[in-house]
C-alpha cells in the first residue's frame, strides 16, 4: 500500500493520492459541463466529455473514504475507539456551510444584476420566492429548483451525513449487516416505488468506508483492482445508455451520465482502492498540482457550472470558448477557495466558529436526550475475509 501523507496548516491530515482523486473528480465534471454547454449537436466529443459526469459517482465515494478514514485507522491499530457524533456534525457543517452560503450569496448578486439589464447567467435559475430561496440553504430540495444545478449533490451528501455514524458503526460491528444495506439499497432503488436519487447514490458512499478500510488494511482485492476498474468500466458502458434517474416531479428520465449507476460506482470504488494498492498510480495522483486542485475541489465544484455555462454561451460555442470556459472555471474555483474556503479550513475563523457550533449541536443532543459518543469494537473477527468472500 503506497500511503503519502501530509498536515496541513490546519492540523488536517491529507492522504496524496485520495487529493489526487479529487482533482479527477472535479476536472472530469467540468468537462462534463464544457460538453454539456458547449456542445449542441450529439457528436462523439459530447460524449467523451460529458462521461466526465460519473467523476460525481467518485466524488461520493471519496466522501464515504475520507469520513470513515480516521475512525477506520483507530479500529485497526487499537482493536476499538469511540465515534463522538456532536464533533463530527459540527466539523461536516464547518467544512460545508460557509462556503455554500457564500457561493449562493455569489449566484445570486450575479444573477439579479444581469437579470436587471435583461439577461441571464449561465444555467443561473433564480428563486422566484422565499421558499424556493431558503429550502436550499436548509438543504431541502424536493421539488424545488436549484440557483446552481451543480447544489443538487450537496443535498444528498448533507442527508447521508445523517446516516453515517450508523453506516460506519454497522460496518465496524457487523460488515455481513452492512452488506445486507448495500443490497436493499440498490433492490430499492432499481425495483421499487421507493426510488429515489438518495438510494440510488448510497451503494457509492458505502463503498467508500470499505475502500477506508481497504487503505487500512492489506486485502486480496489490492492486486485484482485495477482490473476489476476496466471490467466494471466496460459493463458500465454497456449498461449506461438504458439507466434512467428520477426527478422531483417523480418522473424517471433516460440519462446516462448519472451517478446510481451501480457498474460505475464499483468502477470508480475499484479505482480508489487500485490508486492506494499501485505505487506508480499513486505517485502520479500524488503531483502538486493535482493535489493542489483536490484541495481546492470543493470550491472548484461550487462555482464551475455557472461560468461554463455563460461564457460558452456567450463566445458561440467555439473550441477556443470551451477551453477557455475550463480554465477559467478552475482558475475562479482557486480564487473561490483562497479568498472564501481557505479561511474554514486552515484560518483563524475555524477553530472559534467550530468550537461555538459544536457546543450548540451538543446543546441539542442533550435536549433530546441523545449521547454523544458511539463506542465502536471489531465483533466479527475479520471483516476483510468476511466481505471479500461475501
Amino acid at each position: 500500500m503506497f500511503v503519502e501523507e501530509r498536515t496541513t496548516a490546519g492540523g488536517i491530515r491529507r492522504i496524496a493520492y485520495i487529493d489526487g482523486l479529487r482533482a479527477l473528480a472535479v476536472l472530469a465534471v467540468v468537462a462534463a459541463h464544457i460538453g454539456y454547454y458547449g456542445i449542441t449537436d450529439d457528436t462523439p466529443l459530447r460524449h467523451v466529455l460529458q462521461e466526465g459526469a460519473h467523476g460525481v459517482d467518485l466524488f461520493f465515494v471519496l466522501s464515504g473514504f475520507c469520513l470513515a478514514y480516521p475512525t477506520l485507522a483507530k479500529v485497526a491499530a487499537t482493536g476499538s475507539t469511540s465515534f463522538d457524533v456532536t464533533d463530527y456534525a459540527g466539523k461536516r457543517l464547518v467544512r460545508i456551510v460557509p462556503p455554500f452560503y457564500i457561493a449562493t450569496a455569489l449566484f445570486l448578486m450575479l444573477g439579479f444584476v444581469a437579470a436587471f439589464f435583461g439577461h441571464g447567467f449561465g444555467n443561473l435559475i433564480l428563486p422566484s420566492n422565499v421558499g424556493e430561496f431558503a429550502s436550499p440553504l436548509l438543504f431541502l430540495d424536493g421539488r424545488v429548483p436549484m440557483l446552481n444545478t451543480s447544489f443538487w449533490t450537496l443535498m444528498v451528501e448533507f442527508r447521508w451525513y445523517f446516516v453515517f455514524p450508523l453506516l460506519l458503526a454497522v460496518w465496524v460491528k457487523s460488515p455481513r449487516a452492512f452488506l445486507a444495506i448495500g443490497i436493499a439499497s440498490v433492490v430499492l432503488f432499481e425495483y421499487t416505488r421507493a426510488r429515489s436519487v438518495d438510494l440510488g447514490t448510497l451503494p457509492g458512499f458505502m463503498l467508500g468506508i470499505i475502500a477506508a478500510d481497504v487503505h487500512i488494511r492489506s486485502h486480496a482485492i489490492d492486486r485484482w483492482a485495477l482490473f476489476l476498474t476496466v471490467v466494471s468500466v466496460m459493463v458500465a458502458l454497456a449498461v449506461e445508455n438504458g439507466a434512467t434517474i428520477p426527478s422531483a416531479d417523480r418522473a424517471f428520465y433516460p440519462w446516462p451520465y448519472q451517478p446510481t449507476i451501480l457498474a460505475w460506482q464499483l468502477a470508480v470504488f475499484f479505482f480508489v482502492v487500485a490508486a492506494g494498492a499501485t505505487a506508480p498510480l499513486a505517485r502520479i495522483l500524488s503531483a502538486r498540482s493535482l493535489i493542489a486542485t483536490g484541495v481546492a475541489s470543493y470550491s472548484i465544484y461550487l462555482i464551475h457550472e455557472p461560468l461554463v455555462s455563460f461564457i460558452v454561451a456567450h463566445f458561440h460555442r467555439t473550441m477556443l470558448a470551451m477551453a477557455g470556459a475550463g480554465i477559467g472555471a478552475v482558475a475562479a474555483g482557486f480564487a473561490f477557495w483562497a479568498v472564501c474556503e481557505r479561511v474554514f479550513t486552515e484560518g483563524t475563523l475555524k477553530r472559534p466558529l467550530l468550537a461555538t457550533i459544536t457546543r450548540q449541536v451538543r446543546r441539542v443532543f442533550d435536549w433530546f436526550f441523545l449521547g454523544h459518543v458511539i463506542p465502536l469494537s471489531r465483533l466479527e473477527a475479520d471483516s476483510s475475509e468476511i466481505w471479500i468472500a461475501s
